[in-house]
């Protein structure tokens, strides 16, 4: 009865019976002049008024096709009926009040535009987005525009463009219909009036008043507590300012997919929109390799209206932006299938529902990470109908946008189709375009029972499987030529006998003369016993001696041990200890070493060695591929160095691989600067003698100074040579023109643009390398021709690189193209392990299978890294605690383990930040407890420290702190840590110059230090300096004293009163003997090592 009752009153007041609250003509009779915009309004306009791509991106565009015989005027005034109904279409923007400001003018009229001679799609679309995106004066007009393209007289397109701050999707829709309505019913009667904006304006407020918005804020707040900014992997080169563009990609879904959609809700009971949102951050998931996934799902808030008791002023018919973004937060990390991840996405859904007024524009204003991805689904039951016309909806692509991706599924009868919205500066349309192709089979492909790290879920087809799995596999089926680089050495002494091999401080040996010492010494080592499974240390300086030692060790079988030793005495005592040698080389000048003092080993003199008699021929022994070459220590996370074991089928395998790219030829010579304490040494003093090539080995002094390394250069037909990056740049600093016609080989740190442009810039020929101590010196190269296209390129001969996921466990698959994940290696340059390390090696060196017809042993390298899609590699530093610096490989848990130690405090890290010459360094932190400050200097850190790690692991600077500084989310914030300065020491009295020599050292340490004042007695390290440093101050004195000082003599004498001196004794020596003898060196430069 109370139906029918208000049916007939409704009737009744529809015919007019109870007259009418309003101006049939205007509505202006009850229209409030100004009304509020909503927070989300004034968020808008705040947006807009930034940058006009900042208004576009809230653009919206909604067209009809619109074919057969179009009245005009009847549309005319359909439109001008339908800005009179909706009544937002009557206001403009007051940006000074932030109010709503109705206008009598300037309101939305219907513009038509004949198209001349443009019969084709290209030309509608340019001048569809050309109304599109014309700016509107919000202050002046509405901002709402009609316009209708008539291409001839049976074609026409009607185009309605809005901006978000007057109307969403929805109201979009609702206009159309209104139109059409309009433009159908050609009688005078009057359609129900939709709900005016200002109610919902009221609405909102009302419900801030409400005890439901503190609820809902508490239920959001603790909802996006754990929430991370999604991280897509984007370009290499991102733009610094920010920028709206965006690209469309859009595909239609078949049958089949849309099928296994429905068919996958159905069998989770739950609903299609649900369902596509799981699998849409399952992809997102997959793609950013993050476990918690914030995606933002737009949805209608005009439910916030309360239920009137009219039809009129029912909500469906408000048009305003009413449009609300509900964060959906998902943590996937324990979620194993697909089934329980849809489940989990359902029930949020629905909780979120229960919680949707909250405006997301308060969200904005709370310190939370709030979605950059949207996902959306419109279902179109029915396009409004057009008396007599056939109509059909026209695409109309973004070109801006808020949101760095956005998904949208359009559902309009049978019809399936999926955009996605990208922006340009982050995403190229490749990578964008494989990555869509893996969410369209997961959407395909997907069932319930699925784990999400299976092979369904894996982003990959078949095709892309046999690229990233199979091909790399079979890489690895190549055979050697030669089982060790010895037989190849041997081959090249017979076939180049009269080549220069070996040139060394003014000295040279061809290869029938390098051959029969490296025989002769041999079988004195096989007479001692040495053989195979004996380990060789050798502690030699750079004299011809150590290439023949280090032959005629492999020659027996045995394998050698590299020592530098200049490192601490601690560091070395532990290595012999560890790693328990048969045998231990050296020289005169190196057995009076205190370290070779004190071991317990069996010590041979190379330079008391009488080998008359012993037979020059190449010794009779088998060496077998996997027996052992040489054991190489690095710093490890355990606080001690690790030794690696590295077999004879590796090291071949990456010499044979380097003579074919870059290349090495019987002509060629090679400058050698590093020490054989790191394994790129191995490379630059083996891969020539393979080949016939001359090895120009540069001593101790020549490592030291850039200018002497360039003098090298230009004496010497030096055709390649390899460094770190950080010698090259001091190199070309140096002689910025020595380079041409080099092969320049990089590596041990990335390689930065400008560098690469300098050395691009000097004809040099650049190859970027890459490859950790565990997979034989290096796996990766790239021949670099751009500065601004820097990868490490692809795998050497018989080597597999894989990008896998962080966590990957057998069996799964490697990660689709372009996304970040750590790279793994496979193949013969695979170290034997960890040496007397089984539990290390067993936790980085994995059998892994990835599916049942592929499985291969791995090492795990702990380096970021991805695919391109044209296959090379790109890499983004470290996943774990290891960095490289001036090419040094460092683990920082080793340092922070000893400082432990020295303040019986845990609260110690330790990070790369820049120091006072912005160059990047290495600074210790902790906290403050029981005057550690006072007791600590940075001095006396450092003295301390020497004692028992590498300088070039000697922290410069320490800062002491109160509190760690914390992220919104509880973690350590590194950002936030202070940046290390220099602090002087105020209990030193500076004392001034006392001659010429420490006049002009002064100002080159305070030149290169950046510091204001110095005095003569204050160490070079503790005021900022270190190796690179110390080898830019080697250059500068050897250039200006005419003396031959070396990176070991900063260290033994950092100040300048202490420097002047050594420079002074030098000066005389060399003025009372003609054949000055070179300084003895007994620390030589960090930055050669090349690791």
């Amino acid at each position: 009865i109370i139906t029918a009752v208000k049916d007939s009153a409704l009737s009744l007041k529809a015919a007019g019976y109870f007259g009418s609250d309003r101006d049939d003509k205007t509505g202006l009779n009850t229209l409030p002049a100004t009304f509020p915009l909503t927070e989300a309004q004034q968020q808008l306009l705040a947006l807009a008024s930034k940058s006009p791509e900042g208004a576009f991106a809230y653009h919206l565009q909604a067209v009809l096709k619109l074919t057969g015989k179009l009245d005009t005027s009847r549309l005319v005034t359909a439109v001008d009926k339908t800005v009179q109904e909706c009544t937002i279409l009557q206001y403009a923007i007051d940006s000074d009040t932030l109010c709503h400001r109705l206008v009598a003018e300037h309101r939305p009229q219907l513009l038509v535009i004949n198209l001349q001679h443009s019969d084709n799609n290209i030309a509608v679309a340019t001048q569809l987005q050309e109304l599109r995106y014309h700016a509107f004066d919000f202050n002046n007009e509405v901002a709402c525009r009609f316009a209708l393209l008539r291409e001839n007289d049976n074609t026409a397109y009607l185009s309605v463009v809005t901006h978000h701050l007057l109307c969403d999707g929805v109201s979009l829709q609702i206009i159309l219909s209104k139109v059409a309505q309009h433009y159908n019913n050609t009688t005078t009667e009057a359609l129900a009036a939709p709900v005016d904006f200002s109610a919902y304006v009221k609405a909102l407020d009302h419900y801030k008043e409400s005890a439901n918005y503190q609820q809902d804020k508490a239920f959001w707040l603790a909802q996006l507590a754990p929430s991370m900014p999604l991280q897509l992997p984007t370009n290499t080169a991102i733009a610094t300012t920010t920028n709206y563009a965006v690209s469309v990609l859009t595909v239609e879904l078949n049958e089949h997919t849309k099928g296994n959609i429905a068919d996958l809700a159905k069998q989770q009971g739950c609903g299609q929109f649900a369902t596509l949102l799981g699998l849409y951050i399952a992809w997102l998931s997959k793609l950013s390799q993050q476990s918690m996934i914030t995606v933002g799902i737009p949805c209608s808030d005009r439910q916030l209206l309360p239920q009137a008791d009219s039809a009129e002023s029912s909500d469906s018919e408000l048009v305003g932006y009413c449009t609300n973004i509900l964060p959906i937060c998902i943590d996937v990390a324990n979620i194993s299938s697909v089934r329980a991840l849809i489940k989990t996405v359902q029930s949020e859904l629905l909780t979120a529902f229960e919680h949707q007024h909250f405006p997301y524009s308060a969200l904005a204003n709370e310190s939370l990470n709030l979605p950059n991805t949207l996902f959306n689904l419109d279902k179109v039951t029915a396009l409004p109908a057009f008396t007599e016309l056939q109509l059909n909806t026209m695409p109309s692509n973004s070109c801006y946008s808020q949101f760095q991706l956005s998904c949208n599924l359009t559902q309009f009868a049978n019809s399936w189709s999926l955009t996605l919205e990208y922006q340009q500066d982050k995403f190229t349309y490749e990578q964008v375009n494989h990555w869509l192709s893996g969410l369209i089979g997961l959407f395909s492909n997907a069932v319930g029972t699925d784990e999400l790290n299976s092979a369904n879920c894996s982003l990959l087809d078949d095709v892309q499987i046999a690229t990233l799995v199979t091909e790399q596999c079979e890489r690895v089926d190549k055979p050697l030529c030669g089982d060790s680089c010895i037989v190849a050495f041997e081959y090249a002494a017979t076939q180049y006998p009269d080549n220069i091999a070996i040139t060394c401080d003014g000295q040279s040996l061809n290869y029938s003369q390098l051959n029969q010492r490296v025989n002769t010494f041999a079988h004195y080592l096989i007479e001692q016993g040495i053989g195979s499974g004996s380990l060789v240390a050798i502690a030699l300086p750079r004299r011809a001696e150590l290439i023949i030692s280090l032959l005629a060790v492999l020659k027996t079988g045995a394998a050698f041990l590299p020592l530098d030793i200049t490192f601490p005495q601690a560091r070395i005592e532990y290595i012999l200890a560890d790693a328990q040698a048969d045998l231990l080389l050296c020289d005169s000048f190196s057995d009076s070493s205190p370290i070779i003092a004190s071991n317990k080993l069996p010590v041979l003199d190379i330079d008391t060695v009488v080998l008359t008699g012993l037979q020059s021929s190449n010794p009779d022994r088998i060496i077998a591929p996997l027996s052992t070459a040489y054991v190489i220590y690095t710093s490890g996370s355990t606080g001690q160095p690790k030794g690696v074991e590295i077999n004879h089928q590796g090291l071949q395998n990456l010499l044979l691989a380097i003579t074919v790219q870059p290349g090495i030829e019987p002509t060629d010579c090679w400058l050698a600067v590093t020490t054989i304490a790191f394994d790129i040494a191995m490379l630059e003093l083996f891969s020539p003698l393979i080949v016939g090539a001359n090895v120009l080995l540069a001593s101790e002094q020549t490592c030291s100074d850039p200018y002497a390394i360039t003098d090298l250069i230009a004496h010497f037909p030096v055709s390649i040579m390899q460094a770190t990056p950080t010698l090259w740049r001091l190199i070309i600093n140096a002689a910025p023109d020595c380079l041409a016609g080099i092969k320049v080989l990089c590596g041990g740190e990335p390689l930065d643009p400008a560098l690469a442009q300098a050395v691009l810039s000097q004809q040099g020929d650049l190859w970027n390398m890459y490859g950790p101590t565990e997979t034989t010196i290096w796996s990766a190269i790239s021949h670099i021709q751009h500065s601004d296209d820097i990868t490490i390129g692809s795998a050497i001969a018989n080597t597999s690189l894989y990008v896998m996921a962080e966590d990957a466990q057998s069996p799964c698959l490697p990660l689709p193209i372009g996304v970040w994940g750590e790279l793994w290696i496979g193949g013969l340059g695979l170290a034997t392990g960890y040496f007397q390390q089984p539990v290390l090696t067993a936790e980085r060196f994995v059998s892994h299978v990835f599916n049942r017809q592929s499985h291969q042993r791995l090492y795990k390298t702990g380096d970021r890294a991805r695919r391109l899609l044209d296959g090379r590699i790109e890499l983004q530093g470290r996943l774990d605690q290891q960095v490289k610096l001036n090419g040094h490989r460092i683990e920082l848990s080793e340092i922070e383990h000893h400082l432990r130690l020295l303040f019986a405090n845990q609260d110690v890290r330790v990070f790369i930040k820049p120091n006072n010459q912005g160059q990047p360094s290495l600074c210790a932190y902790s906290l403050e407890d029981d005057s550690l400050e006072s007791v600590w200097s940075v001095s006396e850190l450092r003295r301390v420290l020497s004692q028992s790690l590498p300088s070039y692991m000697v922290p410069e600077s320490i800062c002491w702190l109160t509190q760690w500084p914390t992220t919104p989310n509880g973690k350590l914030d590194t950002k936030a840590l202070p940046l290390p300065t220099v602090a002087m020491q105020s209990a030193i009295v500076r004392i001034a110059p006392s001659c010429a020599t420490e006049m002009s050292l002064l100002q080159h340490y305070l030149a290169l230090l950046k510091v204001a004042v110095l005095g003569t007695q204050e160490s070079f390290f503790d005021c900022g300096g270190n190796s690179v440093l110390a080898m830019q101050l080697v250059s500068r004195i050897n250039l200006q004293f005419k003396v031959r000082v070396t990176v070991g003599d900063i260290f033994d004498y950092p100040s300048v009163a202490q420097l002047a001196l050594r420079i002074d004794d030098l000066l005389s020596a060399r003025a009372a003997s003609t054949e000055q003898s070179q300084p003895q060196v007994t620390v030589v430069s960090d930055i050669v090592s090349g690791r």
